[in-house]
């Protein structure tokens, strides 16, 4: 994986959670895919997140760019983008955190013929 849009809603205790996950399972700062939170920039938008963030997705492989983000809960072990990078993405995975528990991520790939 290339790119996390991650669930970032900007609040401590949920930010550290997704945090610590992304740790648990990438590893180091050197090891893990650029990560960002559309809703950081955009706010969140309730039932339509996931299909924002879906779209991100799609728009940063075909771009091959990660937007910046304006999130102040910043850690510093994390590859988090705050400045627009351009990089070749092929695959990119947006997570979705609901109310109730009800969480889902989508992984997207680019097209290979």
């Amino acid at each position: 994986m290339d790119y996390y849009n991650a669930h970032g809603t900007g609040t401590k205790l949920n930010d550290m959670a997704e945090a610590n996950a992304v740790r648990n399972v990438f590893g180091k700062c050197s090891d893990q895919p650029a990560i960002n939170s559309t809703k950081a920039f955009l706010g969140h938008t309730i039932s339509a997140s996931g299909a924002i963030e879906a779209i991100v997705c799609v728009d940063s492989i075909c771009h091959n760019k990660v937007h910046g983000n304006m999130c102040k809960t910043v850690f510093n072990d994390l590859n988090y983008t705050q400045e627009t990078r351009e990089m070749q993405i092929n695959c990119a995975v947006s997570a979705s955190f609901g109310f109730g528990g009800h969480n889902a991520a989508i992984m997207i790939e680019r097209y290979k013929e």
